[in-house]
């Protein structure tokens, strides 16, 4: 029967269209049925041979070729003659379906007379110009034309002053660098222009801008969680409820993936704190129902999102109080069914939220069972597979609503007993995977079509291996497989791909940490995975979202990295790297962190190959990777790794060749290599070439004397070193090392210090503040600092009028024109200008501005600042502050003569 074979042919894909053509001939175009139909002209084939017969075809057009909208159909024809596998077909979407931007068509088929669905055909097809040429109609109109008209084509006098565009007058002067202001007005510029000036403009003055901070305290995600719910929106996904180690949680949060934000949702209203409940998404509200504390529960409560907030079901008539059950949307009503509540059941209800009111169910043709699956297909709810009384079960029924009635389901060639298993619906089948059954884990699935009541296997060739408590999400016809558990928590992710029948492996770049009983929710091209547990128990906070045309993973707003101080920092050009230090507890860390000052938030850096806990370390930015290096890591390190954001891995660097552990030493960056420098009182170093792995030693020969908290900076030729304490207390000394020639130079000696800071401005180091001798013998903490020039050879003070606080144990960082002096020890901050030798104050705005060890980048127009310790008394609090700092901005003002 050819039905049989459309059948195997839809799901197994060897019926397929080879060299399709799209016409549009004249006398389509002058056809009385419509201006915008076109033929269409296909050829069929069944089994590799030409298709001969009638079969009936579907057509609708779609903005994507996978996944995406239909934008109109489906165009259901009447039984379509095929002869030797050509057919033709007039088809109509309407003018209005092509406005210019690209489309693809999906044809569904199956024989004439045969009840089953159509089954739609892969790849769409593109269609090309041809269809176009019905926008062309009206191309003759000017409403319809866009680009630009030349002025060889516009005549002389045609356009007047009453034909101009509101403000079009205005905007013709600004795009000359003038404007309608009037004799006497004043205008500011951001610098100081000469195209002003020559416009007749004089400049009266300077205005200064004020200084903006902003701290990044919002949009943090929910508190991890592990057997919570997640809905899809449409826009959104929600979590909400589940346990964070132990404690049963009632809190939630939105995503918006656009914005990359969370928003936290209200607790006013909400169901009591439970997990292992069910949600579903009705369109409009999210509806919780059911679930587990130390008790059962029976009720719920409907969130929406519009007015953020929460209303109570109706206890009247629900099902009995359970957990580990189903529910599934029906479009109109939520259907609950089985789970326990230390018995089990196989009963349930229909709840409509409309009237707010719960309807029986016909009793179910299944025994009693929980941890199984339920899908929706569009007509019926599926239930199969789960926990019966005694054992797993293999073994389902559908449950049509409309009529309250219950039918079977085939067993023959359906998948063998098991629970925690995943199913979904794709399209027009149920795709069935892994799961256990008497404590073996299952690698396997199937693929069920209710329209044949029929089991299909599903491939083993790269098939995931065999776990439970994943998550399974559906993208078109395809199911997307993470995470779970096998002995351990588990990392990757498949695809299952019906076209095809077979699989293959989503990307591990950036994909998320190895987890089980987490959430996973599907939009029409993203999977979001948030939440779930960890091999040592922990309930998780982070997640990804997955991109299933491009195979790529990106991290959501995780939040920031924990308090810490003595930690590192660098600017990659898009993002602030933070990573390691010690954290509140006197310990130290091993994860980092990594900030969108864009998008205000933040996301995980892999902890997998990162270096050992330690602070007091260094790290580089090479243009691709960050390098991190030495530190105290109990005792002093002298290994580090290399940490690549856009694959999210680290590398480890060669510790053969590689200078003796240290702490307290200094590494700069010189285009292609790292040179690491003094720390722990030595006067040796290392050159890392990363290209390589390798290590090579900088001379002690001419080198200054051993040091440590001294600083360093690359010229773009030589690593300059300066200060530092050494043997005899601070140094005022330091020197000058040329990596081509391996040689040191020493440099004139200056006010000695320690712990202070430095920049490079690109012709001078400018070093401020710090620990040393200001006067007398007695150290203390310094409020001036010194301008070394090597192309003079030279030092000059810094100016002392107007100079910030003495401190020590503060950052600075380069604008491009000013260092900006911020924390430490001393209250508020400064900006320095070398230019003019003059130093501004900072505004303070309620920041901390006595914190400790924090660190800072520049961003480009601002200053992001991390983390930090109040003092360094023993109780003092430790930070994981993010806040920016905007430098105000000097105005010049001109008046118009």
């Amino acid at each position: 029967m050819i039905s049989k074979k459309w059948v195997a042919v839809g799901l197994f894909a060897p019926l397929s269209f080879a060299s399709l053509l799209l016409t549009a001939t004249q006398a389509d175009a002058q056809s009385t049925i419509n201006a915008s139909t076109f033929s269409y002209q296909g050829r069929l084939t069944d089994g590799g041979a030409p298709a001969n017969g009638a079969y009936d075809l579907t057509f609708t057009l779609f903005t994507t070729n996978i996944g995406g909208l239909a934008v109109a159909g489906a165009i259901t024809n009447a039984p379509i003659p095929v002869s030797n596998g050509l057919f033709t077909v007039l088809l109509d979407f309407g003018a209005a379906a092509f406005p210019g931007d690209a489309r693809w068509l999906e044809i569904a088929v199956r024989s004439n007379g045969v009840a089953a669905a159509r089954l739609p055909l892969t790849p769409r097809q593109a269609l090309t110009a041809t269809p176009y040429a019905l926008w062309s109609q009206a191309a003759g109109t000017a409403s319809n034309l866009s680009g630009t008209i030349s002025a060889a084509n516009i005549g002389a006098g045609t356009i007047t002053g009453s034909m101009l565009a509101a403000g079009g007058a205005a905007a013709n002067l600004q795009a000359s660098g003038q404007s309608g202001v009037a004799s006497g007005g004043m205008v500011l510029s951001p610098t100081n222009n000469s195209a002003l000036a020559n416009a007749g403009y004089v400049l009266v003055g300077t205005m200064q801008g004020s200084d903006t901070w902003i701290q990044h305290s919002t949009n943090l995600p929910p508190l991890g969680r592990k057997l919570h719910t997640a809905v899809w929106t449409g826009t959104e996904f929600i979590i909400w409820g589940g346990l964070n180690g132990t404690n049963k949680l009632n809190t939630g949060a939105r995503y918006n993936p656009v914005a990359n934000t969370w928003t936290p949702l209200p607790t006013f209203g909400a169901p009591s704190a439970r997990f292992q409940h069910t949600a579903v998404w009705t369109g409009t509200e999210m509806i919780i129902w059911g679930g587990a504390d130390s008790t059962f529960y029976g009720d719920g409560a409907r969130y929406n999102p519009v007015s953020n907030g929460w209303i109570p079901i109706n206890t009247n008539g629900t099902p009995a109080a359970r957990y580990e059950h189903s529910a599934v949307w029906t479009g109109s009503r939520m259907i609950v069914w089985g789970g326990s509540n230390g018995g089990f059941f196989n009963d349930g209800s229909r709840y409509d939220p409309v009237t707010d009111t719960w309807t029986s169910m016909a009793p179910a043709p299944l025994g009693v069972r929980t941890r199984h699956t339920a899908v929706w297909s569009g007509t019926q709810m599926i239930i199969w597979g789960g926990l019966g009384a005694s054992s797993p079960l293999a073994d389902g029924a559908r449950y049509n609503p409309g009529s309250d009635s219950w039918s079977g389901m085939r067993l023959s060639g359906g998948p063998s007993a098991r629970l925690n298993h995943t199913a979904l619906w794709a399209v027009n089948q149920m795709i069935i995977w892994g799961g256990s059954a008497n404590g073996l884990l299952l690698g396997d699935g199937k693929r069920y079509d209710p329209a044949g009541d029929r089991w299909f296997d599903l491939p083993a060739a790269g098939a995931p291996s065999a776990r439970e408590q994943h998550s399974a999400a559906s993208i078109g016809a395809d199911m997307l497989i993470f995470g779970g558990i096998n002995g351990a928590p588990l990392g990757d992710g498949f695809r299952y791909s019906a076209a095809k029948d077979g699989w293959s492996s989503l990307s591990s770049t950036q994909a998320p940490s190895a987890r089980c009983q987490h959430a996973t929710i599907s939009s029409s091209n993203e999977m979001f995975v948030w939440g779930g547990m960890d091999g040592a128990g922990t309930s998780l906070s982070d997640g990804r979202r997955y991109n299933a045309s491009l195979n790529t993973w990106t991290p959501l707003n995780q939040g920031p990295p924990s308090p810490r101080w003595l930690h590192t920092a660098v600017w990659t050009g898009s993002e602030m790297l933070v990573w390691g230090g010690a954290d509140n507890a006197g310990g130290r860390v091993s994860d980092g962190g990594r900030f969108n000052p864009v998008t205000h938030s933040w996301a995980t850096m892999s902890t997998n190959g990162a270096p050992s806990p330690r602070d007091v370390h260094t790290a580089v930015w090479t243009g691709k990777e960050m390098i991190v290096w030495g530190g105290s890591a109990s005792p002093a390190a002298n290994d580090g790794a290399r940490y690549n954001p856009v694959s999210d891995t680290w590398l480890p660097v060669e510790t053969n060749g590689a200078p003796a552990a240290r702490s307290s030493h200094t590494a700069v960056w010189t285009g292609s290599r790292m040179i690491v420098w003094g720390g722990n009182f030595t006067n040796d170093g290392g050159i890392y070439d990363p290209t390589n792995n390798s290590w090579t030693p900088v001379t002690t020969n001419g080198a200054p004397s051993g040091r440590s908290q001294h600083e360093a900076v690359w010229t773009g030729s030589e690593l300059i070193v300066y200060g530092g304490n050494t043997a005899g207390g601070p140094s005022g000394g330091g020197g000058r090392y040329n990596p081509v020639t391996d040689t040191w130079q020493a440099i004139p000696p200056f006010a000695g210090r320690s712990q202070f800071s430095a920049v490079w401005t690109g012709t001078e180091m400018i070093v401020w503040g710090g620990f040393g001798q200001s006067s007398g013998f007695t150290p203390s903490e310094l409020s001036s600092g010194g301008r070394y020039n090597p192309a003079a050879n030279a030092w000059l003070f810094t100016s002392m009028i107007m100079t910030p606080e003495a401190r020590t144990n503060h950052v600075s960082v380069w604008t491009g024109n000013e260092m900006l002096i911020w924390g430490g020890t001393g209250a508020g901050g400064g900006r320095y200008d070398p230019i003019v030798d003059a130093w501004r104050s900072m505004d303070v705005n309620n920041v901390h501005d006595h914190v400790q060890y924090q660190t800072a980048v520049w961003a480009g127009n601002e200053m992001l600042i991390f983390g930090g310790r109040a003092s360094l008394s023993g109780n003092a609090p430790v930070y994981n502050e993010t806040t920016s700092y905007i430098p105000g901005k000097t105005m010049f003002l001109y008046q118009r003569l």
